[in-house]
């Protein structure tokens, strides 16, 4: 059972969450499959996800970019191009400490902007 689950998250709520932070909705929707289903490769993750492979790729561009995921090639019987097998980095916690991170990092920007306009409306009254 997967830990968001196990956890009492409901998958559809994190991929929301996700989204709403900057997340595009392939990658958070390959991320959740990851977290649910462990480690999985372009067709697993097409399948379980119900996306299409340049959206598979888009994801696992982004979480690739983030750092938080993993990439193995795996040959099949020593021919051909290996297929890659995509897992993540770490548990729930190490997999979404950078999406906070940015989003704390928005969330320090505005504050200071707000700052500066409740200055300059204080300098009016």
């Amino acid at each position: 059972m997967s830990e968001i689950i196990a956890h009492g998250f409901d998958p559809y709520e994190l991929i929301e969450l996700l989204e709403r932070r900057g997340v595009s909705h392939p990658a958070a929707l390959v991320l959740v499959c990851l977290l649910e289903r462990g480690p999985n490769d372009s067709s697993g993750l097409q399948n379980s996800c119900g996306i299409r492979q340049p959206e598979v790729s888009i994801g696992v561009a982004e979480l690739r970019g983030l750092g938080i995921l993993e990439i193995e090639a795996v040959r099949r019987n020593g021919r051909g191009r290996p297929r890659h097998l995509y897992s993540l980095c770490g548990g729930i916690d190490e997999t979404l400490e950078p999406i906070l991170l940015r989003a704390r990092k928005k969330l320090d920007n505005l504050t200071l902007q707000i700052g500066k306009l409740e200055d300059i409306a204080a300098s009016f009254s």
